[in-house]
């Protein structure tokens, strides 16, 4: 029981650590910490989800296989199409579809209207993280009795690689459907916005499904990376993580400063009113 119980707090440990750090980092009484942590649980129901998948519907989990030997006859092509059919579908979209999936009703339930962008990227990033810890449990778990790698050994890795990447993949997502959650008025006159911004709920939908194509990018590029590499992979992925999370400090400034362009020319809207 004791092993267990350390085991679970080195699983979740660093992450809760990672969290802190940008808590600690944007604007101060954004983020309710209550629902923060509600957001935390809701990864490992996004987890349930992606089992849930995997047992009402077998053929995900030969989907890559399949698709290959039906498409190529040649053995690199194969491996090449193969990897990039398990990594970035069945494994990366699937699973930050869930979490998707789990923020979307969560925030139904919660009534998720007021939010500032910024707490509504860092609420993803704590499902995102959520699911990273639980799946740290997971893959520790499974490494019981082997002569290695050993449990502590995983997490110690996955500490500084899988939690991290989890991490940023959730601030990808969040960045975008926050930006989709702002209201026009302060970006350029593009085809885009002439057409897509007059139209408020679609354009919310279309920013969600651009973040969690990116999420998914990124996170189907971390997996490649490890199976393709092997050792090697771990300078690429550091880089990986590295732009990550340096990409994610600059999304949190343009949110706010987004937010506040907005909040600028309503308040101006609002006294030329009175």
């Amino acid at each position: 029981m004791g092993g267990f119980i350390s085991i679970a707090f080195f699983s979740i440990i660093a992450g809760l650590i990672y969290s802190t750090i940008i808590y600690i980092t944007i604007p101060y009484k954004i983020v309710n910490l209550k629902v923060a942590f509600g957001y935390l649980m809701g990864g490992a129901v996004a987890i349930a989800g992606v089992l849930g998948v995997h047992e009402a519907f077998p053929w995900w989990h030969t989907l890559a296989i399949t698709m290959t030997t039906y498409l190529f006859d040649v053995s690199t092509t194969i491996n090449l199409f193969y990897l990039q059919i398990e990594k970035f579908i069945q494994i990366g979209l699937l699973e930050e579809f869930m979490k998707l999936t789990v923020f979307i009703l969560y925030g139904f339930i919660r009534s998720e209207r007021g939010d500032n962008p910024i707490a509504t990227m860092f609420y993803m990033m704590m499902i995102s993280m959520g699911f990273g810890l639980v799946e740290n449990l997971h893959y520790a778990i499974q490494s019981i009795g082997s002569q290695f790698p050993h449990p502590y050994q995983v997490l110690l890795i996955r500490s500084f690689t899988a939690t991290i990447g989890h991490m940023v993949f959730g601030l990808i997502a969040g960045f975008w459907i926050a930006l989709g959650r702002i209201p026009m008025g302060v970006y350029g006159r593009s085809w885009f916005d002439v057409v897509v911004n007059k139209r408020p709920k679609l354009r919310k939908w279309i920013y969600t499904g651009i973040g969690l194509i990116g999420a998914t990018t990124f996170h189907g590029l971390y997996n490649f990376n490890v199976d393709t590499f092997a050792q090697a992979s771990f300078g690429i992925i550091y880089l990986q993580l590295i732009v990550g999370v340096l990409a994610g400090g600059w999304c949190f400034k343009y949110l706010t400063k987004t937010h506040n362009k907005y909040r600028k020319k309503l308040n101006k809207r609002l006294k030329v009113s009175k």
